[in-house]
């Protein structure tokens, strides 16, 4: 090696320093490094939300879905969409082949959506379409619930208290309430009075919008200054909604709105229900706050933040009595767990080379290496932490791997001092160098040809990759610090603990047993596989045959991109047939919450009544399904932890689906559905089948016909289509001759028969302080 190089391993000076800066810089980044479950990357898909409050699935697709998708499908770096027709909305998801950068794409993609919105139709109630991108932060990382003995809108005025307040923290991305039931102003139209006063419903609602306008303009015909003007809506109470001039008569006498409608404030028609149990009760109605975070916030922190903010509102002296707040579920818990296992891991790791290299070699070199290791470990932290990862759990699995590849390196370089001190009888200085001089090629190529090996696995394309890729960048980092640590803090500060071992007086008894079954083993050797070039053969054929039988067997393991380990969410979701209505979804969820109730493995559950599980949000079948619907049914299942409980979780999988299928039994017609992840950050289903074409009723038939035969396949478990049960559909063929002769236009026939079949929001009127 080099004068400068032999300087630096001689001096113990430059090692004490490097030590102090890679403990301090090591220590500082495992402390302030972003603490998450999974790594928040830039994942390259998005959604795209447009609403149309009353329209039906035909009219979302042919005015909504297909002009975007005829501007989506463009798009340069694009690699696949699908897209989801339902009533009152558009769900359109977009993954990209990551060739761009995020950023760009979404630029491009939301030029798309505003050049394929300019074709929606006008004069309508269409929302703006509401462009989101994909991240792991889409998924709730707390959850709470709120119930209790009080009367509901104590319930729900609490439940908007604490929404606004958690909002407030600036890393919160949005709270979501579900299950709280809503106050609105109902105006109720009496058909018999409209027909003999001979006024249509959207006559009634254009002067309800026409009163409740506001609409403010700049002037500059002052001459002292600009002024502001506004025309300020006039409905700003009750009475003063009841007393509207609807009509005037030829007799000059008003017609009021109270004198064809109805008007009352009471609570909005129920189309979802929140449950919670905790320790085998029965569940309780609740409000369940969800809460998601912004990218790039600390996990850990933040969870920390919203207990605090959330203590402090319970604390208060206006808290009301019987009114309870009630921990559900976060990513924390799951965040020590696995870093828990890892740690542990770790150190059990230590110990065991130490142990090992105790035996084999001696105390010292033993001594050297176990410390070596959070040594590297620091420096690694340190190195990603500079970097920019944070700290997850793919980054501390890689860390582990690298454990036992990495721990070569200092048993090299410890057995090739003892070798020169006790061997050679060479002085300390003189065996540093020696030890650097033979060991530093091997224990460089060695690391080298590991990372060359690793290189597949960053080559790994998709989401996967983006996941995978940080197992062998932190195992590549932890063997290239493994080498620096190994030659520049290893070897230079091992005189402390080698300087009195030279020129040993008497060999160690490792060393005599090392010496003794070396020379055993030499001798075997020279005897039996090397005695002649036929013997040579022989072991060379049984080393080939064992070989390949090794490869065989390989071959018939399971193979997973992703092995599953134990997680405590558990997410079922059950689908009814299309026309259940909410009262008989209810009925099926209390069937199964009896039985969930019974299990003692479960810790506590959260039922969703007309809506989903949240966990369906991490997979593409879940996010195009629609919001709310009265034939869903959701569960989260919280599972006792993992030391009170005698399986691991996805074991469990197999008892729920019976019980579950037993106590719906005397229903038909549900399909029933597990998501459970593991370590899987992906919950998509493993086999998916994509049928395509432009005739629907036979895209339905063969999809059925396949449903059928996969149903029969041996193995095959949880067959489903999204196509969901037919529901019964009226059609109505306007004439347009007829039309004509009256003077009536499609749009207003349309928004006449809409007025009169179905209830939506046209507004927002203040009355008092409060919106309703």
């Amino acid at each position: 090696m080099s004068l400068p190089i032999n300087r630096l391993i001689l001096n113990p000076l430059p090692a004490k320093l490097l030590l102090i800066l890679v403990v301090i810089s090591g220590w500082l980044a495992s402390t302030s490094m972003i603490q998450e479950h999974y790594p928040d990357l830039e994942i390259p898909r998005a959604m795209i939300i447009t609403q149309w409050p009353g329209a039906s699935p035909t009219q979302i697709e042919r005015e909504l879905t297909t002009p975007l998708e005829n501007n989506i499908r463009n798009l340069s770096d694009l690699k696949t969409y699908s897209s989801s027709s339902g009533t009152s909305q558009s769900k359109i998801f977009v993954e990209f082949t990551g060739n761009n950068p995020l950023t760009e794409n979404m630029q491009n993609l939301r030029a798309a959506v505003v050049r394929g919105s300019n074709n929606f139709p006008s004069n309508t109630a269409i929302g703006i379409p509401q462009v989101d991108a994909f991240s792991m932060t889409n998924l709730p990382m707390v959850s709470w619930a709120l119930h209790g003995n009080v009367k509901e809108a104590v319930l729900n005025d609490k439940a908007k208290q604490l929404k606004k307040t958690l909002e407030k923290i600036p890393e919160v991305k949005q709270v979501y309430l579900q299950g709280m039931s809503e106050n609105s102003l109902h105006i109720r139209l009496i058909p018999d009075r409209l027909k003999a006063l001979n006024i249509s419903p959207l006559y009634i609602l254009n002067q309800l919008k026409s009163a409740n306008l506001k609409v403010s303009w700049k002037t500059t015909d002052s001459k002292t200054d600009n002024l502001f003007l506004s025309v300020e809506g006039q409905l700003e109470s009750l009475k003063s909604i009841e007393d509207l001039p609807i009509l005037k008569m030829s007799t000059n006498r008003l017609i009021r709105l109270r004198e064809v409608a109805h008007v009352s404030l009471e609570p909005d028609r129920e189309i979802r229900r929140t449950y919670f149990s905790i320790a085998g009760s029965n569940p309780v109605r609740s409000i369940i706050i969800d809460v998601t975070q912004h990218s790039g916030t600390d996990t850990k922190a933040l969870i920390s933040a919203i207990s605090a903010q959330l203590n402090i509102v319970k604390n208060d002296r206006h808290w009301p009595d019987g009114l309870k707040l009630s921990h559900i579920t976060d990513e924390s818990e799951f965040i020590n767990q696995a870093f828990s296992n890892i740690s542990s891991s770790l150190i059990q790791g230590c110990i065991l080379i130490f142990i090992i290299l105790t035996l084999m070699l001696n105390w010292r070199g033993a001594l050297m290496a176990a410390l070596a290791l959070p040594i590297t470990i620091l420096a690694t932290l340190a190195t990603m932490k500079a970097l920019g990862y944070t700290l997850n759990i793919m980054v501390m699995f890689g860390i582990v791997l690298a454990l036992g590849l990495m721990v070569d390196t200092f048993i090299l370089l410890m057995e090739g001092i003892h070798t020169e001190i006790v061997d050679r009888k060479a002085d300390f200085d003189q065996a540093i160098l020696e030890t650097a001089r033979h060991f530093s090629l091997p224990v460089i190529a060695g690391q080298a040809t590991t990372i060359l090996a690793l290189i597949p696995l960053m080559m790994i394309s998709g989401i996967d990759g983006k996941f995978i890729r940080i197992i062998p960048t932190s195992v590549s980092i932890c063997l290239i610090t493994s080498i620096i640590v190994a030659f520049f803090i290893c070897l230079p500060l091992s005189r402390y603990l080698y300087r009195s071992h030279c020129n040993p007086t008497a060999i160690s008894l490792i060393d005599q047993i090392n010496h003794r079954y070396s020379k055993a083993l030499s001798n075997w050797l020279k005897q039996k596989p090397l005695k002649d070039r036929r013997s040579v053969s022989i072991w060379l054929i049984i080393t080939l045959i064992a070989f390949a039988g090794s490869m065989l067997l390989a071959s018939e393991l399971s193979k997973n991109m992703y092995p599953q380990t134990d997680n405590q969410k558990i997410g079922v979701s059950l689908t009814l047939p299309a026309n259940s209505t909410l009262n008989e979804t209810s009925m099926v969820a209390d069937q199964v919450s009896k039985f969930l109730a019974s299990l003692s493995w479960l810790e506590k559950f959260t039922v969703y009544i007309g809506t989903d599980t949240p966990l369906v949000r991490a997979s593409l079948s879940g996010l195009l399904q629609p919001d709310v619907s009265a034939n869903h049914i959701g569960f989260t299942l919280i599972l006792t932890p993992k030391n009170e409980r005698t399986m691991q979780s996805g074991r469990y999988l197999e008892p729920l689906y019976w019980g579950i299928q037993n106590a719906i039994k005397n229903r038909a017609g549900i399909s029933l559905r597990f998501i459970h992840n593991g370590d899987n950050p992906k919950v998509e289903d493993p086999v998916q089948i994509h049928i395509t074409g432009t005739d629907y009723p036979t895209l339905r038939q063969i999809a059925n016909e396949v449903e059928h035969q996969l149903k029969q396949h041996i193995g095959a478990v949880d067959v489903r289509s999204n196509i969901g049960t037919l529901m019964k559909q009226v059609k109505i063929q306007l004439n347009a001759d007829t039309l004509s002769a009256f003077g009536i236009s499609r749009a207003d026939v349309t928004r006449q028969i809409q007025l009169a079949t179905t209830e939506h929001n046209y507004g927002a009127v203040f009355l008092g302080a409060l919106p309703d």
